[in-house]
Parts: C-alpha cells; structure tokens; sequence
C-alpha cells in the first residue's frame, strides 16, 4: 500500500502525465485527513475544487482513530529525543505509515530525516 503525501497529489492534480498516475495501476494508493484537510487549505478556486475532490474520492483514505492521537504525540516525542523537529502533519503521515505498513510517495525532506529515527517508515 502506498501513502501518497500531499505535494505527489498536488503534482498529480496538476499534470495528468505525472509519472505518480502509475501507481494507481500497480498498487493499493491511499490519502489520510491531514493530506485531505492540506489540500483543501490550497484551493484556489472552483476548478481547483472540483479537482480535488475528484481526486479524493478515487482513493481510500486511512482512518485516525482517538487512541492514534497518544500514540502519535509520543511518536512525536520519540522524533524529537531522537534530534528531530519535523513539522506535526510529516509526524501524523509517517505514523499512520508505520502504523498500516504504507510506503510513504513524497518529495519532502523532512520523511527522509523521520526514517532516520524510525526505520520502519518505508519511503518511495
């Protein structure tokens, strides 16, 4: 299962030749609400919006559930004894990730420095 994180959306939304469109054909492609609540903070305009929601409703999304919100301070925690400060809605992808064996699909930094301190986030 693969995690898509928001710039990969963004740049899919934006080019429908985005070598990203593959994955669809080849593995299970997910969101999760902080992606959602991301993009939808980005919309710029109608056309936008329709767009997104197209997009969102293609694909699953993982559930959050209210026992997620300790565990995912103290994953937080576990980044930041470790060296890291990342921004909270990197740490709430990565431990969802973790959480349901995803791959996280990004282009952000910050994942790469999170996998430092936590093996078990997978990154493609």
């Amino acid at each position: 299962m693969i995690l898509l994180d928001t710039n990969i959306v963004i740049n899919m939304i934006n080019n429908q030749n985005d070598e990203h469109w593959a994955l669809l054909q080849t593995d299970t492609v997910v969101i999760c609400g902080i992606i959602i609540t991301e993009l939808y903070r980005g919309i710029k305009n109608e056309k936008e919006k329709k767009s997104i929601e197209l997009f969102i409703n293609s694909v699953d999304s993982l559930p959050l559930h209210e026992d997620d919100w300790k565990l995912i301070g103290l994953f937080i925690a576990k980044l930041r004894d470790s060296g890291l400060i990342v921004p909270v809605q990197d740490a709430i992808i990565s431990y969802l990730a973790i959480k349901f064996k995803c791959s996280v699909c990004t282009n952000d930094k910050h994942f790469k420095l999170i996998h430092t301190a936590e093996e078990k986030l997978k990154l493609i």
